[in-house]
């Protein structure tokens, strides 16, 4: 009986000794572009991305968003905020006119201290939490198409 207990501690301890490794060789830092075009004109998007105080209504999932910087109407930077205050990164919105549309470009950077957690980040889609906002403002703005995807250089 008491082998049995050794080789599960055993097993338990390779298993968080081999996250903590993959976690440390992970980059602390990850920084994602996407972006969305949605059928709506710039200064209506602009209008629901600069009202952050809205955005828990229609994006629960989110961490709280400070403004920042603004540049109206086509640049905008928000810190993210998770539930104690503390900074989990930062966005960068970008507006455009694109023929009958608006390109809404969102650039995150984040940073990820425990080496744990960032293990764990590698295996999750890591443009959930942009692609949930991004589509979010074209629900809100009436276009269900709209689809984003990786900025294109």
């Amino acid at each position: 009986m008491m082998n049995w207990i050794l080789v599960v501690m055993g097993v338990i301890a390779s298993i968080i000794l081999a996250m903590l490794i993959g976690g440390l060789m992970a980059p602390a830092r990850l920084d994602i572009t996407r972006t969305i075009r949605i059928a709506a004109r710039r200064d209506e998007v602009w209008r629901v991305v600069r009202g952050v105080q809205q955005i828990p209504d229609w994006a629960p999932q989110l961490p709280a968003l400070e403004v920042t910087q603004e540049d109206m109407p086509s640049t905008l930077t928000v810190r993210l905020r998770n539930d104690s205050q503390e900074l989990v990164g930062e966005w960068r919105l970008r507006l455009e006119v694109a023929g009958d549309g608006t390109d809404l470009s969102v650039f995150e950077s984040s940073v990820t201290s425990n080496p744990i957690a960032r293990f764990l980040r590698s295996f999750r889609n890591r443009n959930l939490r942009v692609d949930g906002f991004l589509g979010g403002v074209a629900e809100q703005l009436g276009d269900y198409r709209a689809t984003p995807r990786d900025q294109q250089q």
